[in-house]
């Protein structure tokens, strides 16, 4: 199996476990990514490991595949990021009640979000820019 192929495979496949780890904490009570959008990022990497292990499998990624891995990790990726601004301790507002007083809402990112982002990017990131070609034999 092509090294690139086989290094995008087995981080779709953490990314895919990553939407059982807890992606946000609010007031103490956390929540997992199959309670959020997270069946859809697992949709979106199990989608992206059908389409790595289209082809060859001993050659590089084709073209057309690698449009397909950009498209599923990308908007995978997407998803994960929007759900981190949205938490950014930055981005915390005091929210008014219906008395006129204001308390903070505010929530907590979980490993799990961070974790599934960085492998969405990475998986574009090798999807693009590694192309292992198939040692020659000697």
């Amino acid at each position: 199996m092509n090294k690139q192929k086989l290094l995008i495979a087995c981080f779709s496949i953490i990314a895919m476990i990553c939407t059982f780890l807890p992606w946000i904490e609010e007031y103490g009570q956390l929540y997992y990514g199959r309670q959020m959008e997270g069946w859809i990022s697992l949709v979106l990497f199990g989608t992206t490991l059908v389409i790595c292990l289209g082809g060859n499998i001993k050659e590089p990624l084709e073209k057309k595949f690698k449009l397909g891995i950009y498209g599923t990790s990308g908007l995978a990726t997407i998803i994960g990021l929007t759900k981190i601004i949205k938490g950014s301790p930055s981005i915390v507002k005091m929210i008014p009640d219906v008395f006129g007083l204001s308390f903070t809402y505010s929530w907590q990112i979980q490993p799990g979000l961070y974790l599934m982002v960085a492998l969405g990017a990475l998986i574009i990131f090798l999807s693009a820019f590694f192309n292992f070609t198939k040692e020659k034999d000697a």
